[in-house]
């Protein structure tokens, strides 16, 4: 008895056989490969493109145009196959403000005596412009930490000034790129310092660690209450971050008990430091610098230059390039010095310390 299909009435040949009573073209029109929406909608910010998926709010990324990079990332998250395969998810066209359209294209079968096909389906893709919680955020300048960087018994320096904003915006671009609640939402100079306040308090503890990292700064850490929130019940709270930095910066010149110091490094949770007698190096740990024994004696930017005039055993002249005056100097025994050489120079009471080669 010769079989055909109960559909189209075809009767199969080769190695095609019929499945439920169907040929493979009507058993594949009854039974798409393509599950998907005719249409779908998803939520857009106006302000920055993050569209919400799974109630998540999602920053697009690569170089797809952001509407359709959204379009694609919904319409992804509705399909499914019925049978085995792979799908992708591609632009269309831009029906208008409101529209686009994008096309799903699948390569596999429903059915596995059905060799694999391909197989396409056009699914339209309405947009609801609205304002994600961040940009809500960023409009109103809301704020949950604030961030105040101060110096411990002085003002910090212009040039440290300069190299604690640069530190900070080069991890608040880094983490802009995963995570959009990571901007500043205000940033002043005060008497003394900075205050930044911030929209998360991750990214507040992030800057402070990399500056305490930098500079041996002390950290403390506050909340104050300052409502509730009526949905869950739970309390909201601002974190403040004092950041302190040592009493002393790089390059300053310190007595410590009956030893003078020249600051050099920082690195490793210790301060690097140069003995002006021998010039063998030293570390200490960032608390000896809030002790009352040690005392700032003044910078190396403040220094006057000399010219190594001669070198005599343990000693050398030293002539000073602004007085033309001549001192004999204990030469430094870590120190390889010749006579043209010239250097900056501290002169205490009845001793000269060189501060730096030249």
């Amino acid at each position: 008895m010769v079989r055909f299909c109960a559909i189209c009435g075809k009767v199969p040949s080769g190695s095609e056989s019929l499945i439920d009573n169907l040929c493979w073209d009507c058993y594949r029109g009854k039974h798409r490969l393509i599950n998907a929406p005719k249409s779908v909608e998803v939520e857009i910010c106006r302000h920055c493109y993050s569209y919400r998926l799974n109630r998540r709010w999602i920053q697009p990324e690569g170089d797809v145009d952001p509407i359709f990079a959204a379009a694609i990332e919904v319409v992804k998250s509705r399909v499914s196959l019925n049978g085995t395969g792979v799908f992708e998810v591609s632009p269309l066209e831009m029906v208008d403000r409101n529209r686009v359209k994008v096309k799903v294209s699948a390569l596999g079968t429903v059915h596995p005596d059905i060799p694999k096909y391909r197989e396409e389906v056009v699914v339209e893709v309405k947009l609801k412009y609205v304002s994600c919680p961040v940009c809500i955020k960023i409009a109103s300048k809301y704020y949950i930490a604030t961030l105040q960087i101060r110096a411990d018994r002085r003002s910090i320096s212009r040039s440290e000034l300069e190299e604690l904003v640069g530190l900070i915006e080069n991890v608040v671009l880094r983490e802009l790129k995963t995570d959009k609640s990571a901007y500043v939402v205000e940033f002043s100079e005060v008497d003394g310092g900075l205050d930044l306040k911030f929209a998360n308090t991750r990214v507040a503890r992030l800057i402070a660690s990399k500056i305490r990292e930098r500079t041996g700064a002390s950290i403390k850490e506050t909340f104050k209450v300052i409502g509730f929130n009526r949905s869950s019940g739970k309390r909201l709270s601002r974190l403040t971050i004092s950041l302190r930095l040592p009493p002393f910066s790089l390059n300053d010149i310190i007595r410590v008990d009956d030893e003078i110091l020249l600051l050099k490094d920082f690195r490793g949770g210790k301060f690097i430091a140069v003995n002006l007698a021998s010039w063998s190096k030293v570390s200490f740990s960032p608390k000896l610098l809030s002790s009352k024994n040690v005392v700032r004696i003044d910078s190396l930017h403040n220094l006057p230059r000399g010219l190594v005039v001669s070198v005599q055993g343990d000693f050398l002249q030293l002539m000073d390039l602004s007085s033309y005056e001549i001192y004999e100097v204990a030469k430094p025994v870590e120190l390889d010095l010749k006579s043209g050489d010239e250097v900056q120079f501290i002169k205490l009471e009845d001793k000269i310390f060189i501060a730096n080669l030249l």
